[in-house]
């Protein structure tokens, strides 16, 4: 069915002529020119019914609302409206413009109200770019600054007349309707439907209490949608039921919303207990969060309150630490004090050292003057002797050589030469034996030499290991002036440079004192540090799982979101169910939804078995017209097969004959596409004195041939005493009527298979 795309409504008042719309347009389509489901959100007073009986007024010209009719808006003489909606067809991209002017009666005038009204309706198909007559481009008002003045009654007719747009006087109601179904919109199901539903207050709940059962949902309903309300066109009810049947074709857009509805009904009833399970989870999630926050609070207040501690404890720590210092430094005072006393020993010892080196050298120059003068004086002594015994030797043998040479004197000077041999061997053995005795003493000078070098080296270690000492001393004694400075510790300091032995005494005990205090201090802090580091370790480990406990909350809130996702797409999905169906959101866990859905499958199965029984009837038409029996019932046609009599129907017989024979026949007597034809007057006797074994459906007329030529020649003269409805299109062209029979059963069928399709898939 179109859907409706504009309304416009121009110079209509209401509300005793206080409220006007002057020329208002109404937009149902997005933004993409697509028709939407549209609420009008109106106050109390704000004219919701009289926008619903105005948009009934261009199909169901007249229509009541609220048991008020439209004459009595159009209260003078001059009054008029003009109601315009504009429509999108079905599988195609052009618009449909239906309109009806309204307008009081020319009756009436300025002072009394009118009591009926005039109106005539006009259509115009349309593509929807640059027509100069759709919705929004036909003049039906000019506006001078801020006034709006409509055109009358008459100028909108000799308008579209000029412009040959489809004009329909009032007379001419049946071909206006007759045309709206050609674009598939039929004013009985706004008759039926819509103008019942609105008639009264709460008329929509009167409307379906009236069709609770299939029958009475037949009988009020079905059928009077398909009748027809002009007595002039006249049509059998198989035809009523097809006209029904091809109404309601292609409805394939409310079958597939309600598939989508059915779907998601089932996809909703799968997901509640998930959607239960999710919220439980959620509420879960919750507490696990809340609990978490807890912890996290407990925890940063204890590592608040660890790190306020681990601050004391710093700070002992530190204050321990310069106590140590402090200790240290008396320490090193103290080791200063050892080195002065070591370092005064070692003066002592350095002085022994030499005054000895100074001692030996003394006796060393004095051994080594006494060796040299002993030996000087020896060999002095020697020398003399040796020249006295040269010189007496030189004076003997001068006096030798002087004197004679007698044997005296030979022997003589033998003795000497044997005595100087002697002396020689003599003094060269006393000089080895002084060697010897020179060695030795010079043995014994290179041993003191060394000893002294030794010394030496001694005397400069010891000197080195002083210079040292005293430096130490110097480096020491400043560090201690700076710690006493820092410390503030004042100490006496002797005249030999050394400290005061009982300031020192005093301040090692003090600080023997601190230093126990200390230690025991330390002790302490080392029992409040493993105190501390389990309550760490036991923190941790609560931290750790905290920390299983938050990736186990974030596994499921992920979970949770991924269902809350899936959730989210279904929700999306049910509230454009539920905008079709004109539910609010809050309504979504209700019954309501599920009332509705209901509702609408009821309907489709309603539907599929009208149509089924549509097919049915196609069908059995079709068989009968293979037949040659479409006019006689069933009952009748087995009683004429019992009864043994060669008989043959009207509808067989007129279908042999032309076509002017059938016409006379047919108007002379209409009942014979109902009869039996039998050869005989006696054959027509015969079967008419059997009685049949069980009743008949309809009345079976019997006529004899000599009957039927009596007809057709006009001489007929039986009073019409009966009304008659044959199927006019079938003894004209009974081939084609065939063949339209035909098709509208496969059509039927392909429509039943889609009814059921879809029900399966709702």
């Amino acid at each position: 069915m179109p859907a409706i795309r504009k309304i416009r409504i121009v110079n209509f008042r209401f509300n005793n002529g206080a409220k006007l719309i002057p020329d208002e347009i109404f937009c149902t389509e997005n933004a993409e020119g697509k028709p939407i489901d549209t609420l009008f959100n109106l106050d109390n007073g704000g004219g919701k019914s009289v926008i619903v009986q105005l948009l009934l007024q261009p199909i169901c010209p007249k229509a009541k609302v609220q048991n008020r009719n439209i004459s009595d808006y159009f209260q003078k003489g001059t009054d008029h409206a003009f109601v315009l909606i504009e429509w999108a067809l079905d599988g195609s991209h052009n618009s449909l413009l239906t309109g009806i002017a309204l307008a009081a009666s020319t009756t009436a005038d300025d002072e009394n109200e009118s009591k009926t009204i005039r109106y005539y309706t006009f259509i115009h198909d349309y593509t929807r770019a640059g027509d100069k007559l759709d919705l929004i481009s036909l003049p039906l008002s000019q506006r001078t600054g801020s006034h709006i003045r409509p055109i009358s009654f008459d100028e909108l007719r000799k308008y579209l007349q000029n412009r040959r747009v489809e004009y329909y006087p009032s007379d001419s109601l049946r071909r206006y309707q007759k045309r709206l179904e050609e674009f598939g919109i039929f004013h009985t199901e706004w008759e039926n439907i819509l103008v019942p539903i609105n008639a009264v207050e709460g008329g929509i709940t009167k409307f379906f209490e009236e069709y609770k059962t299939s029958d009475r949902l037949l009988d009020k309903f079905i059928i009077p949608g398909v009748m027809p309300s002009n007595d002039t066109s006249t049509r059998s009810l198989e035809e009523m039921f097809i006209n029904y049947a091809v109404s309601y074709a292609g409805q394939e857009k409310n079958l597939l919303l309600k598939s989508q509805i059915r779907d998601f009904t089932d996809k909703l009833q799968g997901m509640l207990q998930l959607i239960k399970d999710m919220w439980n989870a959620e509420d879960q999630k919750i507490q696990s969060i809340h609990q978490l926050a807890d912890h996290s609070f407990t925890l940063q207040h204890q590592i608040k309150l660890n790190k306020e501690r681990q601050q004391q404890l710093e700070k002992a720590i530190s204050d321990l630490k310069t106590k140590q210092k402090h200790i240290k430094t008396e320490a090193a005072s103290k080791a200063v004090y050892l080195s002065q006393a070591d370092f005064d020993k070692s003066t002592i010892w350095l002085a022994e050292c030499k005054q000895k080196k100074d001692d030996a050298k003394s006796q060393y120059d004095r051994l080594e003057h006494k060796v040299k003068a002993l030996n000087a004086a020896k060999e002095y002594k020697e020398l003399l002797k040796q020249q006295n015994d040269e010189k007496a030797l030189t004076a003997q043998i001068r006096e030798l050589d002087q004197g004679t040479q007698d044997s005296h004197i030979l022997s003589l000077k033998y003795s000497l030469s044997l005595l100087t041999t002697e002396l020689i061997r003599q003094t060269e053995s006393k000089l080895k034996q002084k060697e010897a005795t020179k060695k030795e003493l010079s043995e014994a000078l290179d041993s003191i030499k060394e000893e002294i070098t030794r010394l030496k080296k001694q005397h400069d270690h010891e000197n080195d290991s002083l210079n040292q000492d005293i430096g130490q001393k110097k480096s020491l004694l400043d560090q201690i002036n700076k710690a006493l400075a820092t410390l503030a510790l004042h100490m006496t300091i002797m005249l030999d440079g050394s400290f005061s032995k009982e300031d020192a005494e005093s301040i090692r005990a003090d600080y023997d004192e601190q230093l126990r205090l200390a230690e025991e201090n330390i002790k302490k802090c080392l029992l409040e540090e493993s105190r501390l580091e389990q309550e760490r370790d036991a923190q941790d480990n609560q931290m750790g799982e905290l920390h299983r406990t938050q990736e186990e909350c974030k596994a499921k809130l992920k979970q949770q979101e991924a269902e809350l996702k899936e959730y989210q797409q279904a929700y999306d999905a049910v509230i454009k169910v539920l905008e079709h169906l004109s539910i609010s959101k809050d309504r979504l866990f209700t019954d309501e939804p599920l009332s509705s859905l209901e509702q609408i499958l009821a309907k489709l199965r309603e539907q599929l078995r009208q149509t089924e029984r549509c097919a049915e009837l196609l069908s059995e038409q079709l068989r009968c017209i293979n037949a040659g029996q479409l006019h006689l019932s069933k009952t009748a046609v087995s009683f004429l097969q019992e009864s043994g009599i060669a008989y043959q129907t009207g509808e067989q017989y007129l279908n042999l004959q032309n076509a002017k024979i059938r016409e006379d026949i047919l108007t002379v007597n209409p009942l014979v596409a109902y009869s039996v034809i039998v050869d005989s007057e006696k054959e027509k006797a015969k079967l008419l004195s059997q009685s049949p074994d069980s009743w008949l459906s309809a009345v079976v007329p019997v006529y004899s041939r000599s009957e039927l030529a009596d007809m057709a020649d006009g001489d007929w003269n039986e009073p019409e005493r009966f009304i008659s409805a044959y199927d006019k299109e079938y003894f004209q062209d009974a081939f084609t009527y065939k063949e339209n029979i035909q098709k509208r059963l496969g059509e039927t069928k392909a429509d039943t298979d889609n009814l059921q399709q879809q029900i399966l898939e709702w």
